[in-house]
């Protein structure tokens, strides 16, 4: 005890620490008192250096343990890794399959969905009236079905001059074989006196130049020709005039059937001379044409009506929702698709969408109205193509302003 009592307190602390650490090393806590005896005959530094060993050997076994369990998982987090990789790949693989295979299912759906509002839009097209932007283009769409092959039907050396556009003379000129047939072709809903009188006057002058051998009058829409009825065969110094009127309710194909009826009839009249004004037996057609037309109507009211008053019905909620979606357009700016204005059943909603914008007490000048418009409104690049779009005309706006607003007029 000799250096013990020759240090500091603070060297004496440690002194006592660090000799009950040797202490417990040597496990002298748990021996007894010879045991500690035996203990100090042998050689202390001998003892201390063995369980110097002893526990660094320990702390080794314990260091390879911890690092046996942390590579081991090393391993199993690779492994995990590895696991949770293919797992990934595998659920991207199925997702690009299924999305892939959503896309063609979604692609089929869209064109059987196309094709079938293609399909109902020939329907609703073969049952609604031909719309026209104006009279002439009414009576070009006449005087375009009286074409080559329209009068090849009947006879396969006839051949059409188009006389539209010649003053006096028709519409058409059916070249035969040896005698030529005038046609004036009306489609208008009533056939006026003026009408009747432009054609008496036309083939008299005609007649006399020896143009051509036969003059017909056909009315496309309007079944009662005045002071003719709806058939009638005149004789004119020898020369043959026809009227012949349809009914607008008939069905296009009806129609031409029926003007091709009729020029046979003329034709095989001509061909023939023994046929007399008296043989032609006109009860028999108009009995067919207005059993023909009773047929119609039935057809009409069991299959067709009903079916096109669903597809009415779905037209007008789908265009109510396609104005709801471009209201939202509007509110948050988004540019509206060109692509809507192929749809022709939308003009008026864009018409209205426009007029709708325009104050009560607004003018639209006749001179540059669609610029004076686009400068007033500000309108976008969709609204200025649409007011370039073939058929949107002034008149279509005046009235829609004057039923939204309730006036007499727009401008004068």
């Amino acid at each position: 005890m000799g250096l013990y009592n020759t240090v500091d307190e603070t060297h004496k602390k440690l002194i006592i620490q660090f000799g009950e650490i040797i202490y417990c090393k040597l496990n002298l806590h748990i021996k007894s008192e010879k045991e500690i005896a035996e203990l100090f005959n042998t050689n202390i530094e001998d003892k201390l250096k063995e369980q110097y060993i002893l526990g660094k050997q320990s702390n080794i076994n314990e260091i390879n343990y911890y690092k046996q369990q942390i590579e081991s998982n090393q391993d199993l987090f690779i492994k995990k890794n590895q696991k949770i990789e293919e797992l990934y790949n595998k659920l991207e693989k199925s997702f690009t399959n299924g999305l892939n295979q959503g896309r063609i299912f979604n692609d089929q759906l869209l064109n059987e969905k196309y094709n079938e509002v293609e399909r109902l839009n020939k329907i609703i097209n073969s049952i609604k009236p031909t719309e026209y932007i104006n009279s002439k283009q009414k009576g070009d769409s006449f005087e375009n079905i009286i074409n080559n092959n329209f009068v090849k039907n009947i006879d396969r050396k006839c051949y059409i001059l188009d006389t539209s556009d010649i003053r006096g003379s028709g519409d058409r000129i059916i070249n035969c074989d040896k005698f030529k047939i005038m046609i004036e072709c009306k489609n208008k809903m009533v056939i006026q006196k003026s009408d009747i009188e432009q054609f008496q006057n036309h083939y008299t002058e005609d007649f006399h130049n020896n143009k051509y051998d036969i003059a017909l009058f056909i009315s496309y829409s309007c079944e009662h020709i005045l002071g003719k009825g709806s058939f009638k065969i005149e004789q004119y110094e020898q020369k043959l005039v026809g009227y012949f009127g349809i009914s607008n309710e008939l069905s296009l194909n009806k129609k031409n059937e029926l003007v091709l009826y009729f020029l046979k009839l003329i034709y095989d009249h001509h061909n023939n001379k023994t046929i007399t004004e008296n043989e032609i037996n006109i009860e028999s057609i108009l009995k067919n044409q207005i059993l023909e037309l009773h047929d119609d109507i039935l057809k009409l009211e069991k299959y067709e009506i009903p079916y096109a008053k669903t597809i009415q019905e779905k037209y007008t909620h789908k265009k109510i929702l396609l104005n709801n979606l471009l209201n939202k357009f509007d509110e948050i700016n988004i540019p509206i698709p060109f692509e809507l204005q192929s749809i022709s059943g939308t003009d008026d909603m864009f018409i209205e969408r426009i007029v709708k914008m325009l104050n009560s007490e607004f003018i639209i000048p006749k001179l540059n109205w669609k610029k004076t418009l686009i400068d007033e409104l500000n309108l976008s690049q969709f609204y200025q193509k649409f007011l370039n779009k073939k058929g949107i005309t002034r008149d279509k706006f005046t009235d829609k302003f004057n039923q939204l607003y309730q006036k007499n007029n727009i401008i004068y």
